[in-house]
């Protein structure tokens, strides 16, 4: 319930939607006070096309952005001392009639194949941690696990299907690892994820290594286009506010 409401929350107050609903407000204002109205009206709306810049959200993004990636050059040498490699899943796909059933999202899909090179580079074990967020028939560690198994041909060694969030992925995967004597993991989640996921693990005292994946906002220097506005790029900087929204609530609720 508890992660129903806080979704749901963060869904009304954070950018696009936060800023559409002051605007609306300040609209409603200005027929009592009308300066004050147009001023909460007009910075939403100029907060709104800031957010749909592509080099705003970009410059959002990179702010959570902070763990380098790993050159393939040097995996080997860097996931040397690591006892395992941990993918989070990143939601699914509801109803996916071409698939026959539910199947992993976007995000997922981005995070098991960065988990799949990982893998067939080191031979390390993979554990996959993901639950039923909506008491689904099958868990997203599930989804996953089909999907390394039949099309990325990888082994799984554990799925953890319990968690419901971010925290909770770190908790019980925590256990697991405690209780089979492994203290030091390669975590693979999107960049933009990891500095969360990766405060979740450290709480639990378990040894991190980043191995992050998917670096958005990634823009060509001097293109034009940086600066014309794009749904994809309000996407990205929606998604930045919810980053940062869900480490200040981690911070006030868990540490």
């Amino acid at each position: 319930m508890e992660q129903h409401f806080i979704k749901a929350i963060a869904g009304f107050i954070l950018p696009p939607t936060g800023l559409i609903i002051l605007a609306m407000i300040g609209i409603g204002v200005s027929l009592l006070w009308k300066k004050l109205g147009l001023w909460v009206a007009a910075l939403s709306l100029a907060g709104l096309l800031l957010c749909s810049l592509p080099a705003v959200s970009a410059l959002l993004i990179d702010t959570l952005q902070t763990d380098l990636p790993i050159p393939d050059s040097e995996l080997k040498k860097n996931l040397a001392k690591v006892d395992a490699v941990v993918v989070l899943a990143g939601g699914r796909r509801s109803a996916s009639e071409e698939f026959g059933d539910d199947t992993v999202s976007g995000y997922s899909l981005e995070r098991a194949r960065y988990a799949a090179w990982i893998v067939k580079r080191t031979g390390l074990p993979l554990i996959i941690s993901g639950g039923r967020v909506h008491n689904e028939h099958q868990s997203e560690a599930q989804l996953m696990q089909q999907l390394l198994q039949k099309e990325f041909i990888v082994i799984v060694d554990h799925l953890e299907e319990q968690s419901r969030s971010t925290f909770e992925n770190a908790k019980y995967t925590a256990q697991y690892l405690k209780e089979n004597e492994l203290r030091s993991i390669a975590l693979v989640t999107h960049a933009w994820h990891m500095p969360r996921a990766k405060a979740a693990f450290a709480y639990f005292d378990i040894q991190v290594i980043p191995a992050p994946t998917a670096f958005y906002g990634r823009l060509a220097p001097g293109q034009p286009d940086n600066y014309l506005p794009s749904s994809e790029a309000l996407k990205t900087s929606g998604l930045a506010f919810h980053e940062i929204f869900g480490q200040w609530w981690y911070g006030l609720r868990y540490y």
